[in-house]
């Protein structure tokens, strides 16, 4: 069987077409530099840039995005930004981004409601992450998945399960996680990252067996240092 790779950067869908779908009457030669691929799966992975050329001489300050305070509050006090549009702090590495994802935009937009209706509300950060399903297997990061400068990681991997854990450390804090495959605590993972929890001695211990998972997250976030039945292990370590 014959597999290929082509890949055409920058360019845009104009028309999609099924195999039961007649052939759309388009005038190809009205379109700059169409090209007709066949193709067995369609992927449209085009990223998020705010539109900001609107905002032009108004005095609402703009990086990335909209700048924002922890009430969602632009630099024109009167004027809030929420979800994909809003530049505002990591809660992992304290740098302005945009964190456009469904979950930042709902937490963010509750905040600007509440504090357009003159109630206090306030943003510890936003959390980078993503989660996929790839044809029935389930994939997702958190915070800062690709590591931080000067921080540790710990890795296990079963390819024959198709399963892959990677937590990145900073310091005695787990900073972030790539998961493949493994959806048992990924709540777990969520609340040591965005709550930039003290691992104390369980840093090292992670860092030995990422198993551990849920034994630190009961002993160092929820203070309860007692023995925890954690069943079938995350996954395999591989020498």
């Amino acid at each position: 069987m014959k597999r290929s790779l082509f890949i055409v950067l920058a360019w845009s869908s104009a028309v999609l077409f099924g195999q039961q779908t007649p052939v759309p009457e388009i005038p190809y030669e009205s379109v700059p530099n169409f090209l007709k691929l066949p193709a067995d799966l369609y992927l449209c992975l085009v990223g998020v840039k705010p539109a900001l050329g609107f905002l032009e001489g108004s005095g609402v300050a703009a990086g990335t995005g909209i700048l924002v305070d922890e009430s969602m509050r632009t630099t024109v006090p009167d004027i809030f930004a929420a979800g994909d549009v809003a530049e505002f702090r990591d809660c992992v590495t304290g740098q302005p981004l945009v964190n456009a994802i469904q979950p930042n935009a709902t937490d963010q937009g509750r905040i600007a409601a509440l504090g357009m209706a003159g109630r206090k509300a306030s943003s510890k950060g936003s959390l980078a992450c993503n989660v996929l399903d790839t044809l029935g297997l389930i994939s997702y990061s958190f915070g800062a998945w690709q590591g931080l400068p000067l921080g540790e990681h710990a890795e296990l991997a079963d390819p024959d399960r198709f399963r892959y854990l990677r937590l990145e450390f900073l310091d005695d804090r787990l900073v972030g996680a790539n998961v493949v495959g493994l959806t048992e605590h990924a709540g777990v993972l969520r609340a040591l990252i965005e709550g930039k929890v003290p691992l104390g001695p369980w840093k090292q211990r992670l860092l030995h067996n990422p198993n551990q998972l849920m034994e630190a997250y009961l002993a160092q976030g929820q203070r309860q240092d007692q023995p925890y039945e954690a069943g079938r292990p995350l996954a395999r370590a591989h020498a």
